[in-house]
C-alpha cells in the first residue's frame, strides 16, 4: 500500500545520509549531498509516527496540486513540482506534520551545518 504509493527511481542511497545518534561524520555527509544536489534524504530522523504524518500530508497537497494541472504541465517543469510553490506562504509550515521536521535533532543539527 503506501511502499506502492511511494515508488521512485530516485537511487536513494546516492542522495542520503543516516542520522545516528551523536554527532559525527554523517552531519558532514548530509550537508555536502545538499551543497551537491540542493537536498539531501535523512534516514532515522523521524520515527515512525511522524513519517506517516508527513507521508499522508505529501500525498494529500500532491493530489491537491494535480487537481490543479490536469495537463501535468508542472511547475519546475513536466510532472515536477515544488511544495514551496504549492502555498501562498512559499512554505508547509501551516501543516502540523511539517512542524515534526523541525522538532528533529538530527534535521536541525544538519541545517545547522549547511547555514
Amino acid at each position: 500500500a503506501m511502499e506502492e504509493q511511494c515508488e521512485s527511481s530516485l537511487e536513494v542511497p546516492d542522495f542520503s545520509a543516516t542520522a545516528e545518534p551523536l554527532e559525527g561524520s554523517w552531519i558532514d555527509d548530509a550537508a555536502a549531498i545538499f551543497h551537491r544536489y540542493g537536498f539531501c534524504i535523512l534516514l532515522n530522523a523521524l520515527g515512525g509516527q511522524e513519517i506517516a504524518d508527513v507521508l499522508q500530508t505529501c500525498l494529500e497537497v500532491e493530489a491537491e496540486m494535480l487537481l490543479l494541472d490536469p495537463d501535468r504541465l508542472g511547475c519546475r517543469d513536466a510532472g515536477r513540482y515544488s511544495f514551496g510553490a504549492a502555498a501562498k506562504s512559499g512554505h508547509m509550515l501551516h501543516h502540523p506534520a511539517w512542524q515534526h521536521l523541525l522538532q528533529s535533532t538530527p534535521v536541525l543539527m544538519v541545517l545547522k551545518k549547511i547555514f
